[in-house]
């Protein structure tokens, strides 16, 4: 194993990317190793800021910062010196990296993303105690002409909030002419996005916080000809003028449309409507809507429009209808469905979360994974869906707490007490039974947040499981019951059962939370 070459062990390397502890063992074994995976390590240094700022992440962000400083031409130091930066006291008797770590940066970033403190310039995080604002924007650029400078292929850029003028930077035509991923606010500064246009061409995946028309950003999305990634977040008020529906931004990606397989739009559903008919091609689609607001979407009138590539659709605070369309456009290819906080326009049959569940179960066949809401009332249709989608791998099932718009207040009054908001002792008995008898055989992850099962009830149907594959299983108590949650003896039962059925091995996984969507069903891109 040891005697891999490079070019394997560079390939390997690379499928564990996100596995730091494992290419951090990686860098014992000989030299050729090391060499290997110290390049994969340092493609994106930053992730190790991306935590709680502690006294050991302080220390190894000033170990990281330490090296790019010893990289620094003796220009940039002479003139750093001259502006009362002195970052060079401290490193005298510092000896030469071993290897030209900058050259490997593929990503460059400079947001903080952690908890509290998200969108926060790194170096006023780490700086701010030594230099003045002045001082800390010179410094900024300064390193970003290295990076220019030596990164031979930035992959990734973050440009929000970002002050300089990277296309004008020594190099900047080698090391941004394979950009391949662009992190921006449409607030950003035009210049850059326009001096960025002269040089890349081949962005594939965009994600741009939208607030405000912008013609540099315009330009710069219009001259791309590989994008096939595009995500859109919204504040919660753009004027009327600025919606990408009406802005020069927005016409641009509507060129791009047929080229898109990826789609995430938040708040701006309007904008969706505009391109739903030209996304041809479009694998992955993610709306999100907002809690507050109900918006209509006039889908019906591209009769003749098919999604027949989409593979995931992940919905939240949209009406089902808007889901229900969408879903009808498809030719069986879904293999995924995320639907959360849903809402409904009134109570009729056709908007609610019956009539999702079936459609689901008429134009899914090849589903995978989907999360639902469901209470006493859909039972039947989610036997139905287990009957139907033969391939379902994973099922999460939350409760019915549907977001009401338009409705009838007091009707909504009458249903509040019993259908909505309660959930009869014995739905859980009736759904264990209907998974019992109509899982199909591929079913094996299993999560029911918001429901209280007896030790009895669960018993018998871990025994019935025995001989389908092993179960993963999440959140089974109901987090928001004292009955269940707080009860000693309870917990006990349940821990000792699943205990029980872990050792006959009709239980490989178990944990009381949600569904992590992006690791145990992947999401992402």
């Amino acid at each position: 194993m040891s005697n891999l070459n490079k070019d394997i062990l560079l390939y390997i390397f690379e499928e564990l990317f996100e596995d730091k502890n494992s290419l951090y063992s990686c860098l014992r074994v000989n030299r050729l190793w090391c060499e290997t995976a110290v390049t994969i390590l340092w493609k994106d240094p930053w992730i190790f800021l991306n935590r709680t700022l502690t006294l050991k992440l302080q220390k190894r962000a000033n170990i990281f910062f330490n090296i790019i400083f010893l990289n620094l031409s003796e220009e940039s130091r002479n003139y750093l010196l001259s502006e009362g930066i002195d970052i060079f006291k401290d490193l005298s008797l510092q000896k030469s990296p071993l290897f030209d770590y900058i050259s490997f940066i593929k990503y460059i970033k400079n947001q903080y993303c952690y908890m509290t403190i998200n969108g926060k310039n790194i170096y006023d995080i780490l700086f701010k105690n030594d230099y003045n604002d002045s001082q800390r924007f010179i410094l900024e650029k300064e390193i970003y002409k290295l990076f220019v400078s030596k990164c031979s292929r930035i992959k990734y850029l973050d440009i929000t909030d970002f002050k300089h003028p990277l296309y004008k930077f020594p190099g900047s035509e080698k090391s941004l002419l394979e950009l391949n991923e662009l992190n921006c606010r449409s607030d950003d500064d035009s210049e850059l996005f326009f001096g960025l246009a002269h040089i890349c061409k081949s962005i594939e995946s965009i994600h741009i916080l939208h607030n405000y028309s912008n013609d540099g950003l315009a330009k710069l999305i219009e001259m791309q000809q590989k994008l096939k990634y595009l995500k859109i977040d919204e504040p919660t008020y753009v004027s009327h003028n600025d919606k990408l529906s009406n802005c020069n931004i927005g016409q641009e990606i509507i060129k791009h449309a047929h080229n898109l397989i990826y789609l995430s739009i938040e708040r701006d559903l309007e904008f969706f409507e505009t391109l739903f008919s030209k996304l041809i091609n479009i694998q992955k689609l993610k709306l999100c809507g907002t809690s507050d607001k109900w918006i209509s979407l006039n889908l019906d009138k591209h009769l003749e429009f098919v999604y027949s590539e989409l593979q995931v659709l992940n919905v939240s605070q949209i009406t089902y209808s808007i889901a229900i369309e969408i879903i009808k456009k498809t030719t069986g290819s879904i293999q995924k469905i995320w639907a959360d906080s849903m809402h409904i326009r009134n109570l009729s049959l056709n908007s609610n979360t019956g009539h999702f569940i079936q459609c689901i179960s008429q134009f899914c066949p090849n589903l995978k994974y989907v999360r639902i809401a469901l209470n006493d009332d859909y039972l039947d249709k989610l036997e139905s869906l287990l009957t139907n989608c033969k391939l379902l791998e994973g099922l999460y099932i939350y409760k019915d707490k549907i977001t009401f718009t338009t409705i009838n207040m007091s009707l909504l009054q009458n249903q509040r007490s019993s259908t909505y908001n309660n959930i009869n002792p014995s739905f859980t008995d009736k759904l264990l039974d209907k998974l019992i008898r109509f899982a199909p055989r591929t079913l094996y992850k299993i999560g029911i947040n918001y429901c209280n099962f007896k030790i009895t009830v669960l018993d018998r149907f871990f025994n019935h499981w025995k001989g389908r594959k092993t179960l993963h299983l999440y959140s089974i108590v109901d987090k928001d019951s004292n009955d269940c949650f707080y009860n000693l003896n309870y917990i006990n039962e349940m821990k000792n059962l699943i205990e029980k059925y872990t050792n006959e091995g009709v239980i490989k996984k178990f944990q009381n939370c949600n569904f992590n969507d992006d690791k145990d069903f992947k999401w992402c891109y």
